[in-house]
Parts: C-alpha cells; sequence; structure tokens
C-alpha cells in the first residue's frame, strides 16, 4: 500500500512583502523657500495635510491588495494540498483491499483536516500583519501631520503680530488651536490619534478574506454511455414551465435496473418526483436546478423516495424492516425552494428519504428551503426504517434563516454526513442545521438512530442550533438499544445559538439506562451562547475540541436532568463567559464525570453576582464521583481567578470526587469556593 504523503502549506512572508509606508514632505520641501526651511503658511499647510492623506490613501490601498494577493496564494496552495492528498489517494487505493482502503481514507481525511488548520493559521497570520501594517501606516500618517503642524506653528511664530487672529478654517484638516490673546499658536498642537481630516479614507481594520474554498466539493460530470435527457421527454428548463410530469415520465421509463436521468442547465420546476430503486438524478453542475414550485402548502417534497408497504427483513433477521427502494444517487445538481419568495414552511422539503436504503446524495447545493433541505424519516403507524445514507461534498444555503432545518434525521442506521457546508439556515424557534429527533408519535417505538456519523462539516451563521440531538417529549419507549453510536466529529461551527445539543434522552437516569455511545470528538465550535449542551444523556465523550468565545461554557446536566458516564477530555477552553453567570463549564446534576488533560484560559467573568471568575461552575442540582486530573488553568487577562465555585444551591459530594495533578495557577487544585 503507497503510503499518502502529507503536503504542508508553504508559508507565506508576508512581512516582507508589506514594506512600512513612510511619509516625508520632501515634494512640499522641493517647491518654496518657506517649506525648505521647515516653515509652511496657511495655504501650503492645507495642500501638505491634503497630500499626506493621498499618500495615507495609497498606502492603505497597498496593504489592502497584498492582503488580497498573500490570501490569494494561501487560498490557491490549500487547494493545490487537497489536491494532491486526493492524487495520493487514487494511487494508494491501486490494488489495495478494502480494509487497505478504509486505512487509506482515514489518512486522506486527516490530511484534509490538516490541510485545512494550515490554511485557516496562514490567513490568520496574514491578518495579523495586515492590521500592524495599517497600524503603522495610521502612525506615520500622524506623524506628517505633527511635522506639517510644527511647520505651519514656526511660520505663526515668525509672523509680525496683528490684531486680527490667524484662524484657520473648519474646513481645514489640521485641529489647531489658536491662542486668542497673543495671536500664536499652543507650541504642543492638539493631534488626535485619529486623524482629524476631511474625507478620511474608510480604513479596513477587518481585511476581507477570500472565501474558504470547498475542496471536497469537486464537480466531475461523467455521463455514462447510456442516459436519459429530461429534454428528450419535453422538460423545458426555462424557468416557467412546469416539467413535472416530463421529468416523472423520464424515470418511469427506466426498467427494473434503472438507469441515469440527466438533467442539463437550467431551470426545472417542479414538484413531488418520485424516484425508485436504481436511479441516477444527475445534472452538469449547479447550474442545473430543480426549483420547486411557489405557494405550496402541507407535506411537500421536491424529490421524493418513498417505498410504501411494511418494508421487507434485512438479511441478518435482526427484524429491522427496510423499505423496498435502494440504490438512489443524487449528484451534482442544486434543488432549490422558494423560502426567499414564499417564506417558512414546515412541512415543504426539498428532498425526503422514507423507507429506503443505500442512497448517496454527492455535491448537491439546497438553497432555499421553506421546510428542510433533506428529510429522512418513515411514516406513522408503519414499521419501515432508512438504512446507508451518505450525504457528502454538498452545500446547504438556506438564504435568510428563514427554515426548519438543513437535515432531519427522525429515523435511520448508518448514516454518514460529511464534507457538507451549512450556512444561514434554520429560523430561531426551530431545532437546528443538522436535527437528529425522533418521531413523537404512535411509531415512536419503532424509531431507530444507529450508527449516526455528522463529520468534516462546516456551519455559520445559524439562526438556532448547529447539532441536534433531541428526544422532545421524553419518550423513552423508543430507547431499549434502538439508539447508540452517534459521532460528531471534526466540524467547525462559526456562529449559532448552540454548537452542539443533547437533550431530554432519558427522563429517568441510573444504571439501568443503555449507553448511547455518543462522541463528539476535535470540533472547533466559537461564537455561539454556548458550544454544548447535554442533559438526560449516559454514555457520552467530548474529547479533543477546541470551545473558543462563547457566551458561556459548556453545559452537563442543567435543569435537572441528569448525565451520566461522561468523560470532558483535552478540551480547549478559550474565553468562554462573557454572561452573568458564566464559565468555562457549568455542571448542574451529574454523576460518575472525568475532567482531564483540559486547558481552560481566560473562562469565566468578573460580575456584581460572581466576585471571582471562575473556569468550572456547579449550579443547581446534585454531583458525585466527579474526577479533576490534569488539568490547566491559565488567565494571561486576570479573567480567571479560581478553578472551581460551587453555588449554594447546589449539592456537592466532595469526598466522593478525586483531584490529582492539575494546574490551576497558584491555588491549591482542590480549591472549592463555596459562596
Amino acid at each position: 500500500m503507497k503510503k499518502i504523503v502529507a503536503f504542508a502549506l508553504s508559508v507565506l512572508l508576508l512581512a516582507g512583502i508589506i514594506q512600512s509606508s513612510i511619509f516625508v514632505n520632501t515634494s512640499i520641501a522641493a517647491e518654496t523657500t518657506v517649506v525648505e526651511y521647515g516653515v509652511l503658511t496657511t495655504e501650503q499647510l492645507k495642500v501638505a495635510n491634503l497630500t499626506a492623506l493621498e499618500e495615507y490613501k495609497k498606502a492603505n490601498a497597498a496593504t489592502n491588495e497584498v492582503l488580497r494577493l498573500a490570501n490569494a496564494l494561501a487560498n490557491n496552495d490549500y487547494r493545490q494540498a487537497n489536491v494532491l492528498a486526493s492524487e495520493e489517494l487514487k494511487l494508494a487505493n491501486i490494488g489495495a483491499n478494502a480494509s487497505q482502503i478504509n486505512s487509506n481514507k482515514i489518512v486522506y481525511t486527516n490530511q484534509l483536516a490538516s490541510n485545512k488548520l494550515n490554511y485557516q493559521k496562514q490567513l490568520e497570520l496574514n491578518k495579523t500583519i495586515y492590521n500592524e501594517q495599517l497600524i503603522v501606516n495610521k502612525l506615520a500618517y500622524n506623524e506628517q501631520l505633527k511635522a506639517n503642524q510644527l511647520a505651519y506653528n514656526a511660520q505663526l511664530l515668525t509672523k509680525e503680530v496683528s490684531n486680527e487672529p490667524v484662524i484657520v478654517s473648519e474646513s481645514e484638516p489640521v485641529n489647531t488651536i489658536i491662542d486668542q490673546e497673543e495671536n500664536v499658536v499652543n507650541n504642543e498642537p492638539v493631534v488626535n490619534n485619529e486623524p482629524v481630516v476631511n474625507n478620511e479614507p474608510v480604513v479596513i481594520n477587518e481585511p476581507v478574506v477570500i472565501d474558504e474554498p470547498q475542496p471536497e466539493i469537486s464537480i466531475d460530470v461523467q455521463l455514462p454511455s447510456e442516459y436519459i435527457n429530461v429534454v428528450s421527454f419535453g422538460a423545458k428548463g426555462d424557468g416557467f414551465t412546469d416539467d413535472t410530469k416530463s421529468i416523472q415520465n423520464a424515470i418511469d421509463s427506466l426498467g427494473e435496473n434503472g438507469g441515469v436521468i440527466f438533467f442539463p442547465k437550467g431551470i426545472f420546476i417542479a414538484n413531488n418526483i418520485k424516484l425508485k430503486s436504481n436511479v441516477t438524478i444527475m445534472g452538469d453542475g449547479w447550474e442545473s436546478i430543480i426549483q420547486q414550485k411557489s405557494g405550496l402548502t402541507g407535506y411537500q417534497s421536491l424529490l421524493g423516495i418513498n417505498s410504501g408497504g411494511a418494508g421487507t427483513l434485512k438479511p441478518e433477521g435482526n427484524n429491522d424492516l427496510l423499505g423496498s427502494i435502494n440504490n438512489v444517487i443524487i449528484k451534482n445538481i442544486k434543488l432549490k425552494g422558494t423560502v426567499d419568495s414564499d417564506g417558512f414552511s414546515e412541512w415543504v422539503h426539498l428532498l425526503t428519504l422514507n423507507s429506503c436504503s443505500n442512497i448517496l446524495v454527492d455535491t448537491v447545493k439546497f438553497e432555499g428551503y421553506r421546510g428542510d433541505g433533506i428529510f429522512i424519516g418513515v411514516e406513522s403507524r408503519v414499521e419501515r426504517h432508512v438504512s446507508d445514507v451518505n450525504v457528502r461534498n454538498s452545500q446547504f444555503n438556506g438564504i435568510n434563516k428563514d427554515n426548519r432545518n438543513g437535515i432531519s434525521i427522525l429515523d435511520g442506521s448508518n448514516i454518514l454526513i460529511e464534507n457538507n457546508s451549512f450556512e444561514h439556515t434554520t429560523r430561531k424557534d426551530m431545532p437546528g442545521a443538522i436535527d437528529i429527533e425522533p418521531n413523537h408519535n404512535e411509531s415512536i417505538k419503532w424509531t431507530i438512530l444507529k450508527n449516526i456519523t455528522i463529520k468534516n462539516n462546516s456551519f455559520k451563521d445559524i439562526g438556532a442550533i448547529a447539532i441536534v440531538y433531541f428526544n422532545p417529549n421524553n419518550q423513552s419507549e423508543m430507547l431499549k438499544g434502538s439508539t447508540d453510536g452517534i459521532t460528531i466529529e471534526g466540524n467547525v461551527i462559526d456562529g449559532a445559538y448552540v454548537g452542539i445539543y443533547l437533550s431530554q434522552i432519558y427522563e429517568t437516569m441510573n444504571d439501568s439506562v443503555p449507553k448511547l455511545n455518543i462522541n463528539i470528538v476535535n470540533n472547533s465550535i466559537k461564537n455561539c451562547l454556548a458550544p454544548v449542551q447535554a442533559q438526560g444523556i449516559r454514555g457520552l465523550s467530548i474529547r479533543g475540541n477546541l470551545f473558543e468565545n462563547c457566551n458561556s461554557g459548556l453545559g452537563l446536566g442543567l435543569g435537572g436532568k441528569k448525565v451520566l458516564d461522561v468523560n470532558v477530555n483535552g478540551n480547549s477552553f478559550v474565553r468562554l463567559g462573557s454572561t452573568e453567570d458564566a464559565a468555562g463549564l457549568f455542571i448542574g446534576t451529574a454523576s460518575r464525570i472525568t475532567i482531564e488533560n483540559n486547558k481552560f484560559e481566560d473562562c469565566g467573568v468578573v460580575s456584581t453576582k460572581y466576585k471571582e471568575g471562575f473556569a468550572i461552575i456547579f449550579y443547581g442540582g446534585t454531583t458525585d464521583n466527579i474526577i479533576f486530573t490534569k488539568n490547566t488553568v491559565t488567565s494571561p487577562n486576570n479573567i480567571t481567578t479560581s478553578f472551581i465555585y460551587v453555588a449554594s444551591n447546589h449539592t456537592f459530594n466532595a469526598t466522593t470526587n478525586t483531584y490529582s495533578g492539575n494546574i490551576t495557577g497558584g491555588f491549591s487544585s482542590s480549591k472549592i469556593v463555596k459562596l
């Protein structure tokens, strides 16, 4: 097996590209004798300051251009790194067996994550140097204004005193103070830190960073030798004609072995298209658009898979009933809703997967959905299930955050959601970008949620929660071995109400409840109200995550809903807690919690309620058997002052807890503050 070679991004030496802009007065000095001797008249001062202003604008424009070029180079390096990783993967898979291919895929995925991290670090470096250069430009500009002012002051001091004071008009680009009694300018002119200049250039403090590339999204349209073009069945694709019947006729024309239905570039208006086994829906990239009809109400789906009937037993004989539709592919196409014109409608979806198996959604753009982008679930009163679904390399853009969910999972096993992006999706009163939520009617007893992986996705500007795992009505009837193995790994969440929310899975929590085996691993979550909240859970591992710049911290067992057997290991808690009751980690009702090898930096908040900033707060409820080991607490900005705080409304069974090897900034690792 060939080993995939790691590709490290070349570091752009931006410091060597951006040069300091120093403004001098040589042009003015060459024009008049007065300037040559360091003296400026009022009119010359105007000219000198306007010249300095123009130079300042040019310097900032040049700095912006260099940043753009530097980010473009980083962007290009990132893409090339991913292309190289992809090529190495192809070579490594030649002649490899299934085990080797799986191993290669893991190496490849890790390489993509490394490339992305290097790219993000490069953008941050570019941004830092850019902002430093803006400061240099501004300082140089102010120094020039000071020099001009001193020259002007010198002119006033050499002038013959007259009865009329020399007053610089308000329109002049300097803040000059005139002594009305002696008709001279104070020796120390007042120069603001911000240059007081008419038409001061707008300085971009935040660089316009090139949109992060989506290297996994590669539109590779390779049609097979035989396919059906929907146009041949009368579809117009003109954005006006209802093409539903033509598209359905094309699909229905396929036999049991199925085939490829091809959509050329265009806008095909349709709704309630029914797919069947062995069918591939393929477009010519995202300019091939299937757009949902406008004005729809009730239960609707642009494309749908629904086998009907009671389903069939899986070959293993494990009593999991599957629908009879399988082997469906949707790729290289855009599915578009009408949320921008019609607004929110909870049950109007773009793609519905109901009672089916072996489904691939690859490189599809879901845009403007009114309900869900993808709905994965079952109908009421009939036991059927969804299995083996892969949604990858796709984009979910809700446009205006007036949608339900990007993806809803009501039932399913072996579901993989990887390398997708979610943005501008989900209104605040709906669950989230990805919602794992069992049905809450009489079919709850049949629901299966097993082996669901959400991996290497990005979430930005989410109106509600990024990833939700939620039992809305404490329906413990379904949770008898039917929920197991949820992995949330390698995702980047930037801007959501809560990053990951796990709630009310069990109404009663004790050792008779099976472990759920939920893993939250190696995610980056920032700029949220809280990074993670979990309650009513047994069997949760939170490892290797970065939680940064959130109003509050990670929450466990809040609201009296107990968590049991939770491992919090190797995470970084950075600047969590800007609200009154905030800390890096909040714990309510919990038992058998291990808090190990975590780093807490500048967590907590000093407020009227809390006189110290805390890394961890125990609030409400009861805890026991908590292990604190090998954690590090630092506070470069003097925000965190104590490791642990126990509120007066919390029962803290300290004798059952363990403390060892914590580095807590000068106070005892076992210090408990109870106020």
